[in-house]
């Protein structure tokens, strides 16, 4: 009894590798184990799924990325905190740095000194 042949939709294969789907989970979808599905794949590009990978999978992430800057420029304020944050390197947190090469002279009598001093003690 003869083996039914299999026929593998390559583009879908593609469009998976782009998703960041695992080897495993593109041969399920297609619907053969991942050793077949490797020998099927290296049969049909001379090429490992690493190597297949590689190659295919950097350009799902571009699509993630060219959809998070349309959100963001539709005016998302998360996503717009969120690419300012990993892209701009901005925080929500309220630090001001000030740095100068300029002398400060501050004026004080002992009495007003002394005063600000109690008041550190305080703190």
């Amino acid at each position: 009894m003869a083996r039914r042949k299999i026929e593998i939709d390559w583009k879908k294969v593609q469009e998976l590798t782009e998703a960041q789907c695992t080897m495993k989970e593109i041969a399920a979808s297609v619907g053969i184990d991942p050793p077949h599905f490797e020998r099927k794949l290296q049969a049909k590009f001379k090429q490992t799924f690493s190597e297949y990978k590689e190659q295919h999978a950097p350009a799902g992430l571009a699509q993630i990325r060219k959809a998070q800057f349309k959100v963001a420029k539709d005016g998302n304020a998360d996503m717009l905190k969120f690419l300012g944050k990993n892209y701009l390197n901005q925080t929500d947190k309220g630090e001001v740095q000030i740095t100068s090469d300029a002398a400060i002279k501050l004026d004080f009598n002992k009495d007003e000194l002394m005063e600000l001093l109690g008041e550190v003690d305080d703190i």
